[in-house]
């Protein structure tokens, strides 16, 4: 734009306007008055703006790693081809054990029928009822042994396979609709199985699975909270439990010990480590178990998942936390851990982020939360976004990614633990039982 000494005797080009011209737009060709002219340079300046944002994102989706996006997600496909091909081998183990048993069955049979040709040769002898008509028979019998040794899995076991039909709906690829979850809007109870009991109730998911305790089991749920599996559980209070994805398998703790616990063949196996501590929390990464030490100035130790859990890293006070600290609970995500921590001496609870590989601070909040001996907990939403349960007020605290308290929400009855179920299902673990949310 540019004042233009010809002008003066043009009125403004804005409809209703009146004032005399004394400026010229060169990008409309337009006569304006002065104060048209700030305003429309006023907007060109802002759609100018605009169209660098623009310009901005273009540049920000041709630069996308699209062989990372699709990795992530093949990575979820691999995770499933594993585990699917687990459940075919362990079918066709058992399937091996049966064609044992059947072919040691035939062979039984026949060792019997020989040794009945012999007792009757021998009984034959003895007796000196020898003749060609015996020597004969004795023979036709030897030769019908003999011939049904020959190829003898062929000739009693008829193994018939029946080709495996997959259902093309095993997998399911959707577009996500993003909603925006706010927890102080939560959705009524969508499923929930009820068993009151009292103490520490952690829960965990695979995705596929619910993982709960309910006594004296390990109870695998499915998204309708029915029961799946089960497996009996007596090694004490459960005071923690994390999946692994890099194991395929979900782990526990105790106040002293770790276990393993393999959803397939229902195992529980107990962690040797030489260092024997107290344990309050867990949680792992793609390669590593962290475990929080049930102290103040709590301590995080770090166990390599890909090298029998060798030790590989701890942290101390005051790294951790202070002496009068205490980690209650932690969770992995994304290169980083998740911290609740409880101070003694003021029983405030604050959450911090932390960098999983250097371990320092990325951002800290403070909890208007009174520790007064309940459990309080946390778990990963969807969007990098946390979950506060805190069972000393019965509420929930949701956070943002950098650590902005986004809504709260008071919940009932008492809440103890919560865990992501998927990306749609929340489930609750409370001193009634387990409620499912849609989220």
């Amino acid at each position: 734009m540019a004042a233009d000494n010809n002008v003066t005797s043009l009125y403004c080009a804005i409809k209703g306007c009146g004032r005399t011209a004394n400026v010229l737009c060169y990008c409309c060709r337009e006569n304006l008055c002065r104060n048209h002219y700030n305003e429309h340079d006023y907007l060109n300046s802002k759609l100018t703006i605009l169209a660098d944002e623009i310009d901005s994102f273009d540049r920000q989706l041709l630069g996308v790693d699209l062989k990372k996006y699709i990795q992530n997600s093949n990575d979820r496909l691999h995770q499933w081809r594993v585990e699917s091909y687990k459940t075919i081998d362990q079918y066709c183990d058992q399937k091996y054990r049966d064609i044992e048993q059947s072919l040691m069955k035939v062979i039984n049979q026949k060792r019997e029928h020989i040794e009945q040709v012999r007792k009757n040769m021998l009984d034959i002898t003895q007796k000196r009822k020898m003749t060609l008509e015996v020597i004969e028979s004795l023979t036709t019998n030897l030769r019908s042994i003999e011939n049904e040794m020959v190829d003898i899995d062929q000739k009693h076991l008829l193994i018939q396979t029946t080709p495996l039909l997959l259902d093309k709906n095993l997998i399911q690829i959707e577009e996500l609709i993003v909603e925006d979850f706010d927890v102080s809007s939560l959705t009524p109870i969508y499923k929930s199985i009820d068993y009151p009991r009292q103490g520490i109730y952690p829960i965990a998911s695979n995705n596929q699975y619910l993982l709960i305790h309910r006594e004296p089991y390990l109870c695998l749920l499915d998204r309708h909270v029915k029961i799946i599996k089960q497996v009996a559980w007596n090694h004490g209070q459960i005071f923690d439990m994390c999946w692994s994805a890099a194991l395929s398998k979900f782990f526990l703790i105790t106040l002293n010990q770790i276990y393993i616990f393999d959803v397939t063949d229902l195992t529980i196996e107990q962690i040797d480590t030489t260092q024997k501590l107290r344990w309050l929390s867990c949680t792992c990464s793609e390669s590593s178990l962290f475990l929080s030490t049930n102290e103040n100035g709590s301590s995080i130790c770090e166990f390599n998942l890909l090298n029998s859990l060798q030790a590989a890293k701890r942290w101390d006070s005051p790294d951790t936390c202070s002496n009068d600290e205490r980690i209650h609970d932690m969770i992995y995500n994304k290169g980083s851990l998740f911290l609740l921590i409880e101070n003694s001496a003021t029983g405030r609870i604050r959450a911090e982020l932390r960098s999983s590989t250097r371990f320092d601070r990325l951002w800290a909040v403070q909890l208007d939360i009174n520790y007064q001996g309940k459990v309080f907990s946390c778990c990963l939403l969807n969007y990098d976004q946390w979950l506060i349960v805190d069972g000393n007020t019965s509420r929930l605290f949701q956070l943002t990614m950098d650590g902005k308290i986004k809504s709260t929400n008071q919940y009932n009855p008492i809440p103890c633990c919560a865990s992501l179920f998927g990306t749609d299902l929340l489930a609750i673990s409370t001193f009634q039982g387990i409620t499912l949310h849609r989220v």
